[in-house]
């Protein structure tokens, strides 16, 4: 009987391992950099807008831990072939095309610590990615933290610039992959310099925390096993600090927020620091062209300037560049939301299903509770027919 149960657990552990909803947890940067962060976020080094070689060399000699690119459709250099290609809009052609990029980062990871995040510009880009992806996993060769990023919702204040297709996003990044990726998933936004005039006002709103709660419940998503980060604007963020308190909290304990900013934003950074506080910095990445106060003074990122070259800057506190805000709502009661009237009823009807001390507990840990079901039960099984 003993052969029996083994046989019944073998069995049982491949139908799991091929069920199209059982996939491996991505290596988290908590663990990964765990040396050198002491579970604060802000301490995470960035380079970003690695999208050509050159950056790309430079970034993988640095002391930097995360590299952020760029990825669409497009063609490399000298040829006339449409791939997933390192560049950011209005570019379409680039010296460096993603599969490289990959190659080099694996290569790059025997002697060294580096993770990735890919920031999708182009819907057409994400299966092709994610099949490379699953094929080096194949051959165990992804041992570093690996972030799939993209803007899919509409965010303040009025954005213009069009989101990603979410559905088509989450589902692209999760088909015949049996590795989760840390999902970075934000809004687009309008702040700071457009065109002749300087935004300074803008708040995250119950609207916002709402749509992204709602899509991690529709989606099956469980932020308390899969990571999520939602990237938020810093000088938008100080001025949201409640909002983002409560969705964080509500979409699980392995969310976080990724504070990221223009050279030229207006950023409060009493407020900043508050949010920051309020929040936490174990559950905040801070990839910024400054040093969040209280931050090490010696953390460098890489960011792009408005004239498009890369600028290195040394992450010191500045001043405070804008004390315009607005105010930050207080109550996380949906009922009390004053903007985003036309779908205030909906709203109230998603937040009445939300227990305010809950967090969203969906079922996307099925498949890796039911094989520790079965492994016990297996387990058990045998014991028991000695």
């Amino acid at each position: 009987m003993g052969s029996v149960g083994g046989v019944f657990l073998l069995f049982s552990a491949i139908l799991i391992w091929t069920s199209p909803n059982f996939a491996m947890a991505n290596i988290r940067v908590t663990d990964f950099f765990e040396d050198q962060l002491h579970q604060d976020l802000t301490k995470v080094t960035w380079a970003h807008a690695v999208n050509s070689q050159d950056k790309l060399n430079e970034a993988l000699n640095s002391d930097v831990m995360m590299l952020e690119a760029d990825i669409l459709m497009g063609t490399k250099e000298g040829s006339d072939k449409k791939v997933p290609i390192m560049a950011h809009p209005p570019n379409n052609i680039s010296d460096l095309l993603f599969e490289d990029f990959l190659k080099k980062v694996i290569k790059a990871n025997e002697n060294s610590k580096k993770g990735i995040k890919l920031d999708f510009k182009d819907i057409g880009a994400v299966t092709p990615v994610m099949k490379l992806i699953e094929k080096n996993r194949r051959r165990k060769a992804l041992s570093f933290p690996i972030w799939v990023n993209a803007d899919i919702w509409v965010g303040p204040v009025n954005a213009t610039t069009q989101p990603l297709d979410p559905e088509a996003f989450l589902a692209l990044t999760s088909k015949d992959v049996r590795i989760q990726p840390t999902l970075s998933i934000g809004w687009t936004t309008r702040f700071g310099t457009e065109k002749d005039q300087t935004i300074s006002k803008g708040q995250y709103t119950n609207a916002n925390r709402i749509e992204a709660l709602r899509f991690l419940d529709t989606a099956g998503i469980d932020g308390n096993i899969r990571e999520v980060t939602f990237p938020v604007r810093a000088g938008i963020a100080a001025q949201s600090a409640d909002v983002l308190l409560d969705l964080v909290n509500r979409a699980g304990n392995k969310a976080t927020l990724t504070l990221w900013s223009k050279e030229d934003d207006p950023v409060d950074m009493d407020q900043l620091e508050h949010m920051v506080t309020l929040i936490g910095r174990e559950r905040i990445y801070a990839d910024l062209p400054f040093s969040l106060p209280g931050s090490d003074a010696s953390a460098i990122s890489t960011h792009k300037g408005k004239d498009k070259k890369d600028v290195t800057i040394a992450t010191t506190k500045r001043p405070t560049t804008s004390i315009t805000t607005a105010t930050t709502t207080k109550s996380t009661d949906s009922r009390k939301i004053k903007d985003d009237k036309n779908i205030k009823d909906h709203l109230v009807i998603v937040e009445d299903k939300l227990d305010p001390n809950s967090t969203v507990h969906v079922n996307s840990g099925e498949a890796t509770a039911s094989l520790w079901v079965v492994v016990v039960t297996s387990l058990l099984f045998i014991f028991c027919t000695y």
